[in-house]
């Protein structure tokens, strides 16, 4: 659980091309209100005002900004967690898939993008109570604002 606040504080990044959120969802930021996502209309905040949450605690969002490359957010999430798929790997976009430590039924997914100097970055961990399509469209629209 350390591990999970501590890469979601300092190295959840997203940046580069997005796609439009779903009619009716919400805007969804990271704590400095730099990079933003899109999330179903029922998510509510996180434990502290952190993050945001589905219904029934079937998903938690984190996300975060700094100033840092892709190269650097695979170092330091690979360092830190187990990856066990790669999505994408471009020059815009870092997207796999790795174990979430205490949750087997959970899949959990971290996303960086970059824009200029910024990285945004998020992890999205989720239950089967999340449809894919849904989780697919949160980690698409990623991006700086």
């Amino acid at each position: 659980m350390l591990r999970f606040a501590v890469a979601a504080v300092s190295f959840l990044a997203v940046a580069g091309p997005a796609i439009a959120a779903p009619s009716g969802w919400q805007a969804a930021s990271d704590h400095h209100k730099v990079c933003d996502a899109a999330v179903p209309p029922n998510w509510t905040k996180g434990a502290y005002g952190l993050g945001m949450k589905a219904p029934q605690n079937h998903a938690t969002l984190a996300m975060s900004s700094t100033e840092a490359d892709l190269a650097t957010a695979k170092q330091v999430f690979g360092g830190s967690f187990h990856v066990t798929q790669t999505l994408e790997d471009s020059a815009g976009r870092y997207w796999v898939a790795y174990d979430v430590a205490g949750r087997r039924k959970s899949t959990g997914w971290y996303v960086a993008v970059v824009s200029g100097p910024t990285l945004c970055a998020m992890q999205l961990t989720f239950d089967a109570g999340l449809p894919d399509a849904d989780a697919r469209a949160i980690v698409l629209s990623l991006h700086k604002r």
